[in-house]
């Protein structure tokens, strides 16, 4: 595969696109939750002693790049992205949340207007809606 790169105001062929993986960690932040971004060697997952301890939740992608005077340069989005997936964390049921977390009537009450039936509990205390189709839960 080729492609053009517009750099400087010239077009720039090159012949050789890569592809790099990376994993993306999603962490609580102060106010807003923040990720983190690592270039990794493949899609393996880390082992749970591995885990960092900031970390809630890990994904994989991908993405293209070309190397230009020794510089890489990224071409388009993300691609195959993986599922999010949260080691050490606990499926919970609305009824689950009740007995344990009598306390968070708010999210109980935002999750039966929002037609939710789960949420992960991660291993940072907080709470994420499941997303069957994303959401993959670790031991």
């Amino acid at each position: 595969m080729f492609a053009i790169v517009k750099m400087f105001g010239h077009l720039i062929t090159v012949n050789r696109i890569k592809t790099q993986i990376f994993i993306e960690y999603l962490t609580t932040g102060t106010i807003f939750a923040e990720n983190k971004i690592k270039e990794v060697e493949d899609r393996e997952h880390p082992d749970p002693e591995d885990h960092v301890s900031w970390a809630f939740a890990y994904s994989f992608f991908e993405k293209d790049y070309v190397e230009i005077e020794d510089q890489r340069v990224y071409l388009g989005k993300r691609k195959n992205v993986s599922k999010l997936f949260y080691p050490q964390a606990r499926l919970l049921t609305i009824e689950d949340l009740e007995k344990e977390f009598p306390d968070k009537d708010i999210l109980i009450r935002n999750l039966k207007s929002a037609r939710s039936e789960k949420v992960i509990y991660t291993k940072e205390r907080t709470f994420q809606i499941f997303d069957e189709k994303n959401d993959v839960i670790l031991p």
